[in-house]
């Protein structure tokens, strides 16, 4: 791109207004590879659309954060235009493949499964019937292709030389059972035959056993080497306490280089950095974003207490929470990020508060110095493919207990809940990923339809699909897709969240775990992206969506209030609250303070307390009065907002912050 065709460029972003009619949310869900989708969307949302709050899961938390740092460049020339490039280095076939890059120890593994894949695709392209020609003969030439020997010959330790040495032992073992009575016996069957012809050529089974007893030696040694390699490789990535971060993959250049391409966190460092306008030594921070007005958030999964997490935390006037419950390792974030952003986390880390840490070990920034590339990696530690992330709580001894941090998507996929409010100023879009079955009962869509954006009133759109189970495979999968997934698509279908939710249906090669998508899979999914993108500018509407929200919260609000007016008379209720105050202030006094309780003392407090109350009596009191006038005149309606009757229902009720 020349200078003048980049300014041009830029001037597009530049020109577009910052007030709330131009403004937007925009949430995005995880799917591995599928996050070749988001660049083109977002690209086609920022050439009309200011973004104020970006967030996501997973590969979603990737494209949230090349959001945040383009948005944050805006302003400067030369954020989205340098998202365009990273957007064409995605386009070029096998660089997705580069940026996952295995550990020398964990190289092994990491070739065997991209090997199990691609038989797996060549299966079931064989047709029908799903059954590979020769599949023996297939599966020797894949591994010589891949050069899987050469590959487990260069793996650290000694599994590779331990396994060729038994797997010569085993192959001269079978040669020993199988081969030479075979050879003997031929040889003298034919020593014994009557013709001369017959007696010279007995020689020739001796020959035959021998060449196969090469053969077997030369097997056994060749895949006892692959074997013991893996078996070596499977063993670090399972134990040694988690020396393996639990991965194939660290996403920084711990492994060898693939032809000169950097890994992704190192790829996506430098592009947060570029499109911030920010040197390499400076790391983009969250708090950096909320300066200027941007909100980027992100899920991780804590495994050790089984709880997502939202990364970074806020506080409830929105400001960041300021947590200092956690610790880093110096040695080990160097394995999984540049050397720049360890280096800030450590000039930046707070004291501790409590006893000192052991050297090399520092209070984790959980506030607004967490540099954004260390809260996207959190939420992209794809289970076994990219390593966890490690972080320490101190215990009230001192002792420090690791945690790790995995895969936001493993408890919340798609976080279309983040910056929700009650009665939005602008949209808050959400991109959702789901697998396109065009042989099943699922299309309430269009059939030849890659993205969909329903209407309000397109309930029927966003129920759950029907899949077909016909095997364990299904069953289990099933399984999965039904814990991980069923908050998520839940809410998404409710009325006043499917308007704001394109759905972008994926083909089984598109995709997912498909590292090695060609390059007309990659346009076909940056075309999807681009359409979702289109059908939020083109489709969506906000006073309609704004509607169908006030109409949620009316009814939502009438309902709760209806149920109390059928407990308590306004009287009865309002003595029933100013009675809870003064059992509080008892409590407090015999020196039993209730959770959350108010000194006696604070006399100010329980009048505005007290006021407050009255004032949620009084609603209800004239809401009661407005709605007994309605039904003089209309008997059979218990509600007046609820009997729109929004399907499917929601409710209103306290839940997590994540």
């Amino acid at each position: 791109m020349n200078d003048r065709a980049s300014s041009d460029c830029n001037e597009v972003y530049r020109r577009v207004p910052d007030d709330d009619d131009a403004r937007c949310d925009l949430v995005m869900k995880g799917g591995v590879t599928s996050g070749v989708v988001y660049p083109s969307a977002v690209l086609r949302l920022a050439k009309q659309r200011r973004f104020r709050c970006i967030g996501g899961a997973s590969a979603g938390a990737i494209a949230a954060a090349a959001a945040a740092a383009a948005e944050y460049g805006r302003a400067d020339g030369g954020g989205f235009a340098r998202f365009e490039r990273m957007q064409e280095d995605l386009d070029r076939e096998g660089f997705l493949m580069g940026l996952f890059q295995p550990t020398a120890r964990a190289r092994p593994i990491f070739e065997v499964l991209l090997l199990a894949k691609r038989l797996r695709d060549r299966q079931r392209r064989d047709g029908a019937q799903g059954r590979m020609r020769r599949p023996a003969r297939r599966l020797f030439a894949e591994m010589r292709k891949a050069e899987l020997d050469s590959i487990c010959a260069e793996s650290p330790g000694e599994g590779y030389t331990r396994g060729r040495r038994w797997g010569a032992c085993a192959g001269a073992l079978a040669a020993l059972i199988v081969v030479a009575p075979a050879a003997a016996l031929f040889t003298f069957v034919l020593h014994d035959a009557s013709t001369a012809r017959a007696a010279e050529l007995s020689w020739l089974p001796l020959l035959l056993g021998l060449s196969l007893c090469g053969v077997f030696l030369v097997s056994g040694a060749y895949l006892g080497g692959i074997a013991g390699t893996l078996l070596a490789s499977a063993r670090y990535v399972h134990g040694d306490e988690g020396k393996s971060l639990f991965g194939l993959c660290t996403g920084s250049t711990e492994g060898d280089v693939i032809s000169g391409q950097v890994p992704l966190t190192a790829w996506m460092h430098e592009g947060l950095q570029e499109m911030a306008g920010l040197p390499k030594d400076r790391p983009l921070t969250v708090g950096m974003l909320h300066a200027r007005g941007i909100r980027f958030k992100a899920v991780t999964s804590d495994l050790n207490v089984r709880q997502p997490r939202a990364v970074p935390e806020e506080e409830l006037d929105g400001t960041i929470k300021k947590d200092r419950s956690f610790v880093f390792a110096e040695h080990e974030m160097r394995r999984l990020f540049p050397e720049s952003v360890v280096r800030f986390m450590v000039d930046t880390a707070p004291a501790p508060e409590g006893a000192a840490l052991p050297p090399g070990y520092h209070v984790f920034p959980m506030d607004e110095h967490l540099p954004v590339i260390v809260a996207m990696r959190m939420s992209l530690s794809l289970p076994v493919l990219l390593c966890a992330v490690p972080l320490y709580a101190v215990e009230a001894s001192g002792e420090l207990r690791r945690h790790w941090f995995s895969d936001g998507g493993i408890g919340i996929n798609f976080p279309i809940h983040f910056f929700d409010s009650w009665f939005p100023r602008f949209p808050t879009f959400g991109i959702n990923l789901r697998e396109k079955a065009p042989h099943s009962k699922e299309s309430r869509h269009a059939e030849d339809e890659d993205v969909s954006l329903p209407e309000p009133r397109d309930g029927h759109t966003s129920s759950p699909s029907f899949r077909e189970i016909t095997d364990m495979k299904d069953f289990l999968w099933a399984v999965f897709e039904l814990a991980q997934s069923f908050r998520d698509d839940s809410q998404a279908a409710l009325p006043g969240y499917r308007e704001r939710v394109a759905h972008v249906f994926l083909e089984k090669n598109e995709g997912g775990l498909n590292l090695d998508m060609n390059v007309a899979t990659i346009a076909r999914l940056v075309e999807k992206g681009d359409t979702a993108g289109r059908l939020f500018l083109e489709r969506f509407d906000f006073p309609q969506h704004r509607w169908v929200r006030t109409l949620l919260l009316m009814s939502r609000m009438e309902v709760e209030l209806g149920h109390l007016c059928k407990r308590f008379t306004p009287r009865g209720l309002r003595q029933e609250l100013h009675e809870l105050l003064e059992k509080e202030q008892d409590a407090y006094r015999n020196d039993r303070p209730w959770y959350g309780a108010v000194s006696p003392s604070e006399e100010e407090w329980f009048r505005q307390a007290r006021a407050r109350m009255d004032a949620l009596v009084d609603l209800m009191a004239r809401w009661s009065e407005l709605q007994e006038t309605w039904r003089q005149h209309h008997p059979t309606e218990e509600f007046f907002f609820a009997e729109r009757r929004l399907s499917p229902a929601g409710k209103l009720r306290f839940t997590p912050e994540v």
